[in-house]
């Protein structure tokens, strides 16, 4: 579903609590958010049935007994899990699809972060209650106790690093890409030395990375001011552009009227940790790292509430 989305899948991973997917970035919209979180329930709660219809129809004698018996528990282990992952609360599945019907109705992302990480906290303070008092009544279950404790203790921590996060979405909401990138940083001939482009050409400080192109006008690839400093000054004079370049094939590429957030998560995810930005028109306009989210956030005024009179 993310990948129909439009999003970039990195991997999935199985846990007890179900299947984690890292992605690329988080959805752009509210109804993405919404169809990407259901679909995992949705898929748990439709194995659960299927898992209860075979064992019904297994034979209940002999060796299919057993074979029974394992579809049975698999049946129930899957609508537990889709129960369970549709509590409304983050960061479970539930939580992301109550952050994205408030996030339909209000047009606040922020605000339904806020709201589904609430959630989250409460939901997770009252399973390490229960827990705890398993753990210490006379008549309770101390596994059942255990289980509540440690799954309340790890929805209600997401919960409280979702929180912390809300203000950077307050922050980058409402902006682009090219509300934050280094607009048109010197271009780098790749067979130039480092040394004869350092000293042609001026970039401005927030330019960190420069487009590479070769001897036909086109871009193939990206120079960070990191790499430079990484060499020995005594190398510059003899070592081509070209070969201390980030190949094209390894960068990541985004458009300048993308949302910022969702660029900057690519961006992190990616193998380099800078982005080329193109225009409408395929052109390269600029330059994207992570150092541009903390500028835009000092660029954000802090809100202050009105003074009394």
């Amino acid at each position: 579903m993310a990948r129909d989305e439009g999003i970039g899948v990195h991997s999935m991973s199985l846990t007890l609590l179900g299947g984690v997917t890292r992605m690329e970035s988080s959805p752009t919209t509210a109804g993405a958010e919404f169809r990407v979180s259901v679909v995992g329930p949705i898929a748990s709660a439709a194995c659960g049935v299927a898992f209860l219809v075979v064992a019904f129809l297994i034979p209940d004698h002999g060796i299919w007994n057993l074979v029974g018996t394992v579809f049975w528990w698999g049946g129930l282990v899957n609508l537990f899990l889709a129960a369970l992952n549709m509590v409304p609360a983050a960061p479970l599945d539930g939580g992301k699809v109550l952050s994205a019907a408030i996030w339909r109705v209000t047009g606040n992302q922020a605000l339904a972060q806020t709201w589904s990480a609430a959630a989250g906290i409460v939901t997770g303070m009252v399973l390490v209650t229960i827990g705890v008092r398993n753990l210490r009544g006379a008549d309770g279950d101390p596994l059942f106790g255990a289980g509540a404790l440690l799954v309340g203790a790890f929805i209600a921590y997401s919960a409280v690093q979702q929180l912390r996060a809300a203000p950077i979405y307050r922050a980058l909401e409402g902006r682009t890409v090219a509300d934050a990138m280094a607009a048109d940083p010197p271009a780098a001939p790749a067979w130039s030395s480092v040394a004869d482009f350092l000293r042609t050409s001026s970039p401005r400080p927030e330019h960190q990375a420069y487009p590479v192109i070769g001897p036909d006008g086109r871009v193939e690839g990206l120079l960070t001011a990191a790499a430079i400093r990484a060499v020995p000054p005594v190398r510059w004079e003899t070592l081509e552009v070209g070969s201390l370049a980030y190949p094209l094939e390894r960068l990541t590429v985004v458009r300048a009227d993308d949302a910022l957030l969702p660029a900057l998560q690519r961006i992190e995810g990616g193998d380099v940790a800078h982005a080329l930005v193109v225009a409408a028109d395929g052109a390269i306009v600029g330059t994207l790292d992570p150092s541009a989210l903390q500028r835009t956030l000092d660029e954000t005024p802090t809100e202050r509430e009105p003074s009394g009179v």
